[in-house]
C-alpha cells in the first residue's frame, strides 16, 4: 500500500473505532460527565472521517475548506475533554462560567476565522498550496503565531483535563487509579503530533500524523470505559459525598492554611464568621475573632452569632502532606447550652451539698435533742420518724458529693485486686447493717481502685437495703433469723463482720475469673429492688411520674460506664442478682489467677 493511503487508513480507522466506543457507551448518558466525554467522542469520529476525506480530496476549495472543518473539530475535543474531566471528577461544571463561554466560542471562533482567511490571512498564509506526499493530498499551511497561539491554548485545555484525572489518581486509591490514568495518557500522543504538524517540522510537514495515534487514544479509551467500567465508579460520587457531608454536618467547619487563612468553608461556618463564603475566603481567621484563637490548637470560643453569645468548642485537626503540615480542619461544637446546664448543676450542687445540708444538720440536731427530752410517746414516735427521714436526705448529699467525686476527672489504670476490693467493702458495710459472704479467687485487672470500690459499695449497700429479708429496724440483719457460720452470731445481736466462710450471710458476694473478663456477682435473699427504682437506670431517663427515690442505683451505673465495665441485674423469687463485668485488658494473664 502507498504509504499516504496508511495515513488515511488510520483517520478512517479513528472514525469507526470512535463510532464503536460511542455506541459501547451510549447507555452511560447522564452519568458525571459522560454526556460531555460522548461530545468530544462525537467530534474526534467526525474529524477522523473529515481528514480522512481530505487526504483523497484534490480540489483546492473543498480541500481548504475541510481542513477548516478538522481544525474546528480538533479544538471543540478540547474544549468537551476537558469539560468531561471537571464534571467526571466532581470539580463542577464547565458551563456558565466565564471560561467555559470563552472555551465554548472557541470552535465557533476557529471556524469564522479560518472559512474567512483567504480575506485576512491571520491564521495561516491566504491561499496554502495542495502537496501530494505518498498518494495523498497534504497542505502547506504556513500556520501564522495566531494560529500557533490558539493551538498552544488548545494544549493548554486538554493539559488541564489531564491533571484533572492525574489528581484523581493520586487522590482517590485504587478504585479508580488505572482507568483515570489510562484516559488521562491517551490524550498525550495524538496532541504531541498535532503540535509537530502546527510547528510545520518533521519529514513530511505538510500531513498530519495525529491519525495514527489517535488509535491508541481509542484503545486506552475503550480499556477505561468500556473493559474497566469508568461510569460505574466515578470521583464526582466521592467528592460530592465529602462537599455533602461537610455542608450537613450539623457543625461550622472550616479549612485554613498554615498562615491560618480560610481556604473553604460550609455554610453554617459563614453564619459564625458573619460574613459570606466569598468575603471569607483567604482572609485570616483571626480578623473574624478577638479571643485570640490559636487555629494550630482550637479551643473554647465565644461569638456573636445570630443575635445571641454563643459558645464553640474548636477542635483542630492538622491537613498534613507527608511530613509537612499544609493546613488545619477546624471544626466548630457549639456549646452554649451545654455550658449553661454546667453553670446551673454546679450553682445547684453547692445550693444542695452545702447550703441544704448545713441546715438539715441543724435540722437532725434539734430533732435528735428533742427526741430526748420528749415524754409522749407519740412525740417521741414523729420525732423518730423526721430523724430517719434527715438521715436519708442527709445520705443523698453525701451520695451526691461520691457521684462528683467519681466521675470527676480521667480513671485510673491499676492492678487492682477485684477479690480483695470486696472483701473490704464487706468489712465496711457488714458491721453496720448485714453479713455480706466474699467467695472468689483473688483476680487482679487494670482499673480505677476507688471508682470500683464506689460500685461495690452501692451494689452492696443496695442488696442489704432491699435485700435482706428481716433487719433490726436499722438495717441490721438479726442474727436469730439465719446463724453464720463462724462463731460471730449469738441470738439477739446483729453480725459485726463479714468473712469468706459466712455461707448463710443474707448478702453474698462472688468473684469468678473468666478469660476475658472478671465478673463480682452481688446476690441477696429478699424481695429485690424496686421495679420502678431498676427502670428508670435501665432507661436511663426520669420523668415526673416514671423516677427513683434516690441516687445510688445512678452513682453504680455512672462509675460502671466510667471504668468501661457493665451491670445487669437478675430479680427472681430468690432475691436478687447484680453481676459486675470488668473487661481483661491483654496484660492480664488468667494463668497467673489459677483460671487458665
Amino acid at each position: 500500500m502507498i504509504p499516504g493511503l496508511w495515513l488515511m487508513a488510520a483517520a478512517l480507522g479513528t472514525a469507526l473505532g470512535t463510532a464503536a466506543l460511542i455506541a459501547a457507551l451510549w447507555r452511560h448518558r447522564g452519568e458525571p460527565g459522560a454526556d460531555w466525554f460522548l461530545a468530544a467522542l462525537t467530534g474526534q469520529a467526525l474529524w477522523g472521517a473529515v481528514y480522512g476525506t481530505a487526504l483523497l480530496t484534490t480540489d483546492p476549495v473543498l480541500r481548504r475548506a475541510l481542513g477548516v472543518v478538522g481544525l474546528a473539530l480538533l479544538s471543540a475535543l478540547g474544549v468537551y475533554f476537558v469539560a468531561f474531566a471537571l464534571e467526571y471528577t466532581g470539580r463542577g461544571q464547565l458551563e456558565g462560567r466565564p471560561a467555559g463561554v470563552v472555551l465554548a466560542l472557541l470552535p465557533v471562533v476557529l471556524l469564522v476565522l479560518g472559512g474567512t482567511n483567504a480575506g485576512h490571512g491571520l491564521l495561516w498564509t491566504p491561499r496554502p498550496t495542495l502537496v501530494s506526499v505518498g498518494g495523498v493530498t497534504g497542505m502547506a499551511y504556513g500556520f501564522r503565531p495566531a494560529a500557533k497561539a490558539v493551538g498552544a491554548l488548545a494544549v493548554g485545555v486538554v493539559t488541564l483535563g489531564s491533571l484533572l484525572l492525574f489528581d484523581t489518581v493520586f487522590s482517590y486509591g485504587p478504585l479508580y487509579r488505572r482507568e483515570a490514568f489510562a484516559v488521562g495518557v491517551s490524550v498525550v500522543p495524538p496532541m504531541a503530533a498535532l503540535v509537530v504538524w502546527l510547528l510545520e517540522v518533521g519529514p513530511a510537514p505538510e500531513l498530519n500524523f495525529a491519525p495514527f495515534l489517535f488509535l491508541v487514544h481509542v484503545a486506552l479509551d475503550a480499556y477505561a470505559f468500556v473493559g474497566s467500567d469508568m461510569f460505574e465508579f466515578h470521583p464526582a460520587t466521592r467528592r460530592r459525598g465529602e462537599r455533602a457531608a461537610i455542608d450537613d454536618l450539623g457543625s461550622p467547619v472550616m479549612v485554613v492554611d498554615d498562615e491560618g487563612r480560610i481556604v473553604t468553608t460550609n455554610h453554617l461556618a459563614t453564619e459564625v464568621l458573619g460574613v459570606d463564603r466569598r468575603t471569607a475566603l483567604t482572609t485570616p481567621l483571626s480578623a473574624h475573632f478577638d479571643d485570640g484563637l490559636d487555629h494550630r490548637a482550637g479551643g473554647e470560643v465565644t461569638v456573636r452569632a445570630d443575635g445571641s453569645q454563643r459558645t464553640f468548642q474548636v477542635t483542630a485537626t492538622p491537613l498534613a502532606v507527608d511530613d509537612d503540615t499544609v493546613g488545619t480542619t477546624l471544626v466548630w461544637q457549639d456549646v452554649t447550652d451545654a455550658r449553661r446546664r454546667e453553670q446551673c448543676l454546679a450553682v445547684l450542687n453547692r445550693v444542695l451539698r452545702h447550703n441544704l445540708r448545713n441546715d438539715m444538720s441543724v435540722v437532725r440536731g434539734f430533732a435528735s435533742s428533742a427526741a430526748g427530752r420528749a415524754e409522749s410517746d407519740e412525740v417521741r414516735e414523729m420525732l423518730d420518724t423526721a430523724l430517719a427521714k434527715t438521715d436519708d436526705l442527709l445520705s443523698l448529699g453525701r451520695t451526691a458529693r461520691d457521684i462528683e467525686r467519681t466521675l470527676d476527672g480521667e480513671p485510673r489504670h491499676d492492678p487492682v485486686d477485684v477479690a480483695e476490693t470486696a472483701t473490704a467493702v464487706a468489712t465496711a458495710v457488714g458491721p453496720e447493717t448485714a453479713a455480706v459472704k466474699v467467695d472468689g479467687e483473688d483476680c487482679t485487672v487494670a482499673t480505677d481502685r476507688e471508682t470500683l470500690r464506689t460500685v461495690l459499695t452501692e451494689l452492696v449497700e443496695n442488696a442489704v437495703e432491699h435485700g435482706v429479708p428481716a433487719t433490726d429496724g436499722r438495717g441490721r440483719w438479726r442474727a436469730g433469723d439465719e446463724a453464720a457460720d463462724d462463731g460471730q452470731v449469738v441470738d439477739g445481736d446483729a453480725v459485726e463482720s463479714a468473712g469468706r466462710g459466712d455461707a448463710t450471710a443474707p448478702v453474698r458476694v462472688r468473684v469468678e475469673a473468666r478469660p476475658d473478663t472478671v465478673v463480682a456477682v452481688v446476690e441477696d435473699d429478699g424481695p429485690g429492688l424496686p421495679e420502678g427504682e431498676l427502670a428508670v437506670v435501665e432507661t436511663g431517663e426520669e420523668t415526673a411520674l416514671d423516677h427513683g427515690s434516690g441516687l445510688g442505683l445512678w452513682l453504680a451505673t455512672w462509675a460502671t460506664e466510667r471504668i468501661g465495665a457493665d451491670l445487669s441485674f437478675e430479680i427472681g423469687d430468690d432475691g436478687t442478682t447484680a453481676t459486675l463485668s470488668l473487661p481483661r485488658e491483654s496484660g492480664d494473664d488468667p494463668a497467673a489467677d489459677g483460671t487458665a
